[in-house]
């Protein structure tokens, strides 16, 4: 309620969609397939809406609130309170994000894109990835967008809610086919 007053109406949303996605489709797919096929579970094939059970704080327009960023959101599995996914995105690097980014975690794999001016960053710590990304605008220039993954959040995630699917069948006297 606290997060919700400060950051405005609907900035804390539980039962959410989950899209990990970045750029698009077959970059992703390309990119990231460990990551893919993780979003491949947690989304239906026919593109019917799956929400989670998830705690999904969001602040859209930060840059009202004269902060240098765009858009910040957390998710969180409901259950365990760990997060999931970290997203940001911000025009001006008013921060040193880039640079910080360096100085913290070293050279990172650089990923071209197809796009002319577009390319992503990627820093790999066990499992989980951070993902810079510059996406040029209608101008050509860099927008910056920051997805962090969290694979065993990820997982537990999906396992958890695996189970309780199969449950809820065997509870209703379905067969699981």
């Amino acid at each position: 309620k606290n997060l919700s007053n400060t950051l405005g109406d609907d900035s804390v949303e539980t039962k959410s969609t989950i899209d990990l996605r970045i750029n698009n489709r077959e970059f992703f797919k390309k990119t990231f397939p460990y990551f893919q096929e993780l979003n491949q579970k947690l989304n239906s094939r026919t593109g019917e809406r799956i929400e989670h059970d998830t705690i999904n704080i969001v602040f859209r327009y930060a840059r009202t609130k004269n902060l240098p960023l765009d858009y910040v959101g957390f998710l969180f599995s409901k259950r365990t309170k760990y997060p999931l996914l970290i997203k940001v995105h911000f025009k001006n690097d008013d921060l040193n994000i880039i640079k910080t980014l360096y100085e913290r975690y070293g050279t990172p794999e650089i990923i071209p894109w197809k796009q002319e001016n577009g390319k992503s960053l990627c820093w790999k710590k066990a499992r989980d990835i951070l993902v810079l990304s510059f996406v040029p605008d209608e101008f050509g220039n860099p927008e910056y967008e920051i997805v962090i993954y969290f694979a065993n959040a990820l997982e537990s995630l999906i396992t958890t809610e695996q189970q309780k699917r199969q449950q809820d069948f065997l509870e209703s006297g379905k067969k699981i086919f």
